[in-house]
């Protein structure tokens, strides 16, 4: 089920549109709590360390909306959730019609991140970022992230490891019932590329889509700052997995922050 869980993560930015709303409905249901949990501790450590003012706050890649909703928990006055599915954001919009104008959405990619408002924490979870799979786009998502940021401002984000994406490659075939049909899931890949295969059926109707990330290493993220505004405060290795007896890091956090 974890697998499962793992790929409705990221059917928000891939997901074709006779489906997405679908899916975009059966989404919360079905995350991690754990994980969530996690995540709220490393967002809320980070802005008592570094005493980040809770004025405006944008989630990237935010899906249904779990982590802005951490972000108002944890008092931020102001959060936008940017997304590439617009049906993903119409489910952040109905859960959060309680906080009026307090929430808004932006359809748009990750490489375009808008610099009209200017945010005091910029965040993205659950390797979102690692569906960029060239170095120019991460660059572009970078640029983004500097630009959106107040001067002083904070980004926090997690990756995927290239140590994650080559166990991933050798994950064994994997299928798991849903409601009138079940899930396929097919592993591959090569290099850096880790190729997810999906076939979903369902109701009788069967489709196929194959998913990518890449795996970028904290040297390749590192190099990606230094001609930027951008500190690298911190990296936070965490989620170690055992694969051929032997122990891997699976995923990492990045603390940035925004210089001039």
């Amino acid at each position: 089920m974890e697998v499962f869980v793992d790929f409705l993560q990221h059917i928000k930015m891939e997901q074709p549109k006779n489906y997405n709303a679908i899916f975009a409905n059966m989404y919360d249901g079905l995350m991690s709590e754990e994980k969530y949990a996690r995540w709220k501790n490393i967002i809320q450590k980070g802005v008592e360390k570094y005493a980040i003012p809770r004025n405006f706050a944008l989630d990237v890649a935010c899906g249904t909306g779990a982590i802005s909703e951490m972000l108002f928990e944890l008092d931020f006055e102001n959060v936008d959730g940017l997304d590439l599915s617009q049906d993903m954001l119409n489910v952040a919009k109905e859960k959060f019609q309680k906080y009026g104008t307090r929430f808004n959405t932006i359809n748009a990619n990750m490489t375009c991140i808008p610099s009209t408002i200017k945010y005091d924490l910029v965040v993205s979870f659950y390797d979102s970022i690692n569906y960029l799979l060239s170095l120019s786009d991460m660059d572009k998502f970078l640029k983004g992230v500097e630009t959106s940021l107040k001067p002083g401002g904070y980004a926090i984000f997690d990756m995927n490891t290239k140590e994650h994406v080559a166990i991933s490659q050798r994950t064994p075939s994997k299928k798991f019932p849903i409601e009138g049909g079940d899930i396929l899931f097919k592993y591959g890949g090569e290099g850096e590329i880790w190729e997810l295969l999906i076939e979903i059926t369902r109701n009788g109707e069967t489709i196929r889509e194959t998913h990518l990330e890449r795996g970028y290493s904290s040297k390749e993220i590192t190099k990606l700052i230094q001609n930027k505004n951008l500190e690298l405060i911190d990296i936070i290795s965490d989620n170690k997995v055992y694969w051929d007896n032997k122990e891997h890091l699976s995923r990492q956090y990045y603390i940035l922050k925004k210089t001039l």
